[in-house]
Protein backbone atom coordinates (compact mmCIF):
# COMPACT_ATOMS: atom_id res chain seq x y z
CA UNK A 1 0.00 0.00 0.00
CA UNK A 2 1.33 3.06 -0.70
CA UNK A 3 1.98 5.56 2.48
CA UNK A 4 -0.24 8.54 0.80
CA UNK A 5 -2.88 6.41 1.19
CA UNK A 6 -4.79 7.58 4.30
CA UNK A 7 -6.87 4.15 4.71
CA UNK A 8 -4.29 2.18 5.65
CA UNK A 9 -4.92 -0.19 8.07
CA UNK A 10 -1.15 -0.53 9.56
CA UNK A 11 0.78 2.66 10.26
CA UNK A 12 4.35 3.30 8.56
CA UNK A 13 6.84 3.70 10.41
CA UNK A 14 10.33 4.88 10.44
CA UNK A 15 11.03 8.57 10.95
CA UNK A 16 13.49 10.71 8.35
CA UNK A 17 15.66 12.75 10.28
CA UNK A 18 16.65 16.02 8.97
CA UNK A 19 20.06 17.86 10.31
CA UNK A 20 18.44 21.44 10.01
CA UNK A 21 15.88 20.75 12.32
CA UNK A 22 15.16 18.98 15.37
CA UNK A 23 12.87 15.81 14.98
CA UNK A 24 9.30 15.85 16.78
CA UNK A 25 6.95 12.99 16.06
CA UNK A 26 3.30 12.88 17.02
CA UNK A 27 2.51 9.21 18.56
CA UNK A 28 -0.87 7.68 19.29
CA UNK A 29 -0.89 4.55 21.36
CA UNK A 30 -4.22 2.76 21.85
CA UNK A 31 -5.04 -0.29 24.77
CA UNK A 32 -5.90 -3.78 23.61
CA UNK A 33 -9.20 -4.05 22.27
CA UNK A 34 -9.59 -0.39 23.19
CA UNK A 35 -10.77 -1.25 26.34
CA UNK A 36 -11.08 1.94 28.41
CA UNK A 37 -8.50 1.27 31.41
CA UNK A 38 -6.05 3.77 30.77
CA UNK A 39 -6.93 7.37 32.28
CA UNK A 40 -6.64 6.90 36.16
CA UNK A 41 -3.80 8.66 38.56
CA UNK A 42 -2.07 5.27 39.19
CA UNK A 43 -1.52 4.78 35.19
CA UNK A 44 -0.92 8.50 34.58
CA UNK A 45 1.82 8.59 37.29
CA UNK A 46 3.31 5.15 36.41
CA UNK A 47 3.48 6.34 33.13
CA UNK A 48 5.32 9.63 33.46
CA UNK A 49 7.63 7.62 35.83
CA UNK A 50 8.23 5.01 32.56
CA UNK A 51 8.86 8.09 30.09
CA UNK A 52 11.21 9.86 32.43
CA UNK A 53 13.65 6.64 32.84
CA UNK A 54 13.23 5.83 29.45
CA UNK A 55 15.19 8.98 27.83
CA UNK A 56 16.23 8.02 24.31
CA UNK A 57 13.17 9.54 23.45
CA UNK A 58 11.83 12.74 25.22
CA UNK A 59 8.22 12.86 25.91
CA UNK A 60 6.90 16.47 25.61
CA UNK A 61 3.05 17.80 25.88
CA UNK A 62 0.90 13.97 26.10
CA UNK A 63 -2.81 13.53 26.90
CA UNK A 64 -4.20 9.91 27.92
CA UNK A 65 -7.81 8.62 27.00
CA UNK A 66 -9.17 6.01 28.94
CA UNK A 67 -8.51 4.04 25.40
CA UNK A 68 -5.74 5.19 23.84
CA UNK A 69 -2.73 7.97 24.52
CA UNK A 70 -1.09 10.96 22.22
CA UNK A 71 1.95 12.15 22.86
CA UNK A 72 4.90 14.64 20.87
CA UNK A 73 8.63 13.06 21.58
CA UNK A 74 11.99 14.15 20.48
CA UNK A 75 14.93 12.75 20.27
CA UNK A 76 16.64 12.38 23.23
CA UNK A 77 20.03 10.22 22.30
CA UNK A 78 20.99 9.85 18.37
CA UNK A 79 20.77 6.78 16.55
CA UNK A 80 17.90 4.93 18.71
CA UNK A 81 14.72 4.10 16.47
CA UNK A 82 11.62 5.54 17.71
CA UNK A 83 10.33 2.06 17.12
CA UNK A 84 13.00 0.73 19.60
CA UNK A 85 11.89 3.15 22.08
CA UNK A 86 8.55 2.62 22.26
CA UNK A 87 9.19 -1.44 22.54
CA UNK A 88 11.34 -0.35 25.34
CA UNK A 89 8.92 1.76 27.29
CA UNK A 90 5.83 -0.46 26.39
CA UNK A 91 7.25 -3.38 28.19
CA UNK A 92 8.70 -1.24 31.36
CA UNK A 93 5.37 -0.25 31.47
CA UNK A 94 3.23 -3.39 30.92
CA UNK A 95 5.48 -5.23 33.67
CA UNK A 96 3.65 -3.29 36.41
CA UNK A 97 0.22 -3.89 34.94
CA UNK A 98 -1.93 -6.62 35.47
CA UNK A 99 -2.29 -9.16 32.81
CA UNK A 100 -5.21 -7.75 31.59
CA UNK A 101 -4.37 -3.93 30.98
CA UNK A 102 -1.96 -4.00 28.05
CA UNK A 103 -1.09 -1.44 25.54
CA UNK A 104 -1.55 -2.57 21.51
CA UNK A 105 1.98 -3.20 20.64
CA UNK A 106 2.04 -1.14 17.29
CA UNK A 107 1.50 2.51 17.77
CA UNK A 108 0.93 5.62 14.79
CA UNK A 109 3.66 7.81 14.23
CA UNK A 110 4.02 10.96 12.59
CA UNK A 111 6.43 13.62 12.24
CA UNK A 112 6.10 16.99 12.93
CA UNK A 113 6.75 19.37 9.56
CA UNK A 114 6.50 22.69 11.12
CA UNK A 115 5.29 25.19 14.21
CA UNK A 116 1.46 24.94 12.37
CA UNK A 117 1.25 21.30 12.63
CA UNK A 118 2.63 20.94 16.11
CA UNK A 119 0.03 23.33 17.03
CA UNK A 120 -2.28 21.83 14.77
CA UNK A 121 -2.35 18.31 16.16
CA UNK A 122 -2.29 19.29 19.76
CA UNK A 123 -5.41 21.45 19.59
CA UNK A 124 -7.10 18.19 18.31
CA UNK A 125 -5.23 16.41 21.18
CA UNK A 126 -6.41 18.74 24.41
CA UNK A 127 -9.96 18.96 22.95
CA UNK A 128 -10.13 15.38 22.87
CA UNK A 129 -12.15 14.96 26.13
CA UNK A 130 -14.45 17.78 25.66
CA UNK A 131 -15.71 15.97 22.39
CA UNK A 132 -15.94 12.69 24.51
CA UNK A 133 -17.58 14.39 26.67
CA UNK A 134 -15.24 13.72 29.51
CA UNK A 135 -14.94 17.16 30.84
CA UNK A 136 -16.23 20.69 29.95
CA UNK A 137 -12.92 22.47 28.94
CA UNK A 138 -9.32 20.63 27.99
CA UNK A 139 -7.82 22.67 30.79
CA UNK A 140 -10.44 20.38 33.16
CA UNK A 141 -8.78 16.76 32.31
CA UNK A 142 -6.13 15.55 34.53
CA UNK A 143 -4.48 13.19 32.62
CA UNK A 144 -2.30 15.34 30.38
CA UNK A 145 1.05 17.53 30.98
CA UNK A 146 4.05 17.84 29.41
CA UNK A 147 7.27 15.18 30.96
CA UNK A 148 10.37 16.79 29.18
CA UNK A 149 10.54 20.16 28.24
CA UNK A 150 12.15 21.24 24.84
CA UNK A 151 11.44 23.87 22.37
CA UNK A 152 10.44 23.19 18.57
CA UNK A 153 13.00 24.28 16.69
CA UNK A 154 11.95 24.27 12.86
CA UNK A 155 10.12 25.58 10.08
Amino acid sequence: MSPLNRDRQHPNHGVREKDDRTTIVFVTVATVHRLPWLATEEYHGLLRQTWLAATYWLVGPYLMMPDHLHFFAAHGMLDYSLESWMTYWKREFSQTLRRQRQLQPDHWDTRIRNGADFTEKWNYVQANPVRKGLCAAPEDWPYRGTVHEWMYLGP
